[in-house]
């Protein structure tokens, strides 16, 4: 991570070195700042000598995140949409974000043996405490921005409704209210922040939000307002592109991919089985069933239709999805397609 850090700032330096603009002691300056990130790269060891943890490998995945992948995904998005009104204007298509990102990082359990439960646990808290931090820092910068005056414009009355009733859910209505008196948008954002903070659990005041829906809609509402007050650029250009990172990244940054062994779902369902359909010894037909040598049950001569390799009392629909553990004559030869496969056969 500290070798792409410093590639991206010789980049950097290097893109500011191509505009005319400084001045003879602004450009030597950038030339040493140049030589200097050089020097540091040159020193700078580019193989790690230990394995990385499974929390550092997290931290190394959340890093591109927080340095490309936020910022560059709403703007796909607004290349999207700018095309579709270049192409088929008549018909005023307007872009859902298309993409959602997924992980495999800290949910690695069949190939990783200190992937645990709670390293997974740490993974999703990681991955949700960024995407906060990343929506809290966006809300931030519209409270900063859009300063609005309703003095100065007309204010749409369903958005004076509506930010009462947000002020009212933030639990600090009038500290807000008094700081920034005659601004409608600083104080609608300010009440998104604070009911962003608590669905952190960092204020217990504020009514956490519901779902990521309802921030989204909450940010829609501000760009509807902006647009019916002939603020149309100001909603496309500087509200959406937060509301599509919201919509896109939510509340987790990252889906988290959970890759279990197969012999581990199996006895996992072997368990449920147990939990959901106990069955009366007197009745379990075929106790003397042979066993393999990882303790699976057997191909037996006594099947019945529903759950072959295993009779149930009182019969399974064919269809059960519980039955399927015990299809195959050896739990560890289920492969995961296998394993899909057999249910609901």
């Amino acid at each position: 991570m500290t070798v792409l850090e410093i590639h991206r700032r010789i980049y950097l330096k290097l893109y500011e070195l191509e505009s005319p603009r400084w001045t003879p002691r602004e450009r030597t300056g950038l030339v040493m700042a140049l030589r200097n990130e050089i020097d540091i790269l040159w020193m700078t060891g580019e193989i790690r000598l230990e394995k990385p943890t499974v929390q550092q490998e997290i931290q190394w995945g959340l890093h591109f995140f927080r340095e490309t992948l936020f910022e560059r995904t709403s703007g796909l998005c607004e290349l999207l949409e700018a095309a579709l009104r270049r192409h088929y204007p008549e018909d005023g298509l307007r872009v859902k974000p298309p993409l959602r990102f997924s992980s495999w990082i800290g949910g690695d359990r069949d190939g990783n043996p200190y992937v645990t439960v709670d390293v997974t646990r740490e993974a999703l808290a990681a991955n949700r405490r960024a995407a906060m931090e990343r929506i809290d820092r966006r809300l931030n910068e519209l409270t900063h921005l859009v300063s609005l005056s309703s003095s100065e414009a007309a204010v749409p009355e369903t958005f004076m409704a509506q930010l009462t009733h947000q002020l009212e859910l933030s639990g600090r209505g009038d500290v807000i209210i008094a700081r920034n008196r005659h601004e409608p948008f600083r104080q609608y954002f300010s009440s998104l922040r604070a009911r962003l903070t608590a669905t952190g659990g960092g204020d217990p005041k504020a009514k956490p939000f519901a779902s990521v829906a309802e921030l989204a809609s909450c940010l829609l509402a501000s760009e509807e307002a902006l647009a019916r007050m002939q603020a149309i650029s100001i909603a496309s250009s500087i509200v959406r592109p937060v509301r599509w990172e919201v919509e896109i990244f939510g509340f987790r940054t990252a889906s988290l991919d959970l890759r279990q062994n197969t012999t581990v779902i199996n006895r996992v369902l072997a368990e449920l089985w147990r939990k959901l359909n106990p069955l009366d010894a007197n009745e379990r037909p075929n106790r003397e069933a042979k066993r393999g040598p990882n303790g699976s049950i057997a191909n037996s001569k006594s099947r019945s239709a529903s759950c072959r390799g295993f009779v149930a009392s009182p019969p399974r629909p064919r269809n059960c999805w519980t039955c399927s553990p015990w299809r195959a004559k050896s739990s560890k030869g289920l492969t995961r397609k296998r394993l899909a496969r057999s249910f609901c056969r």
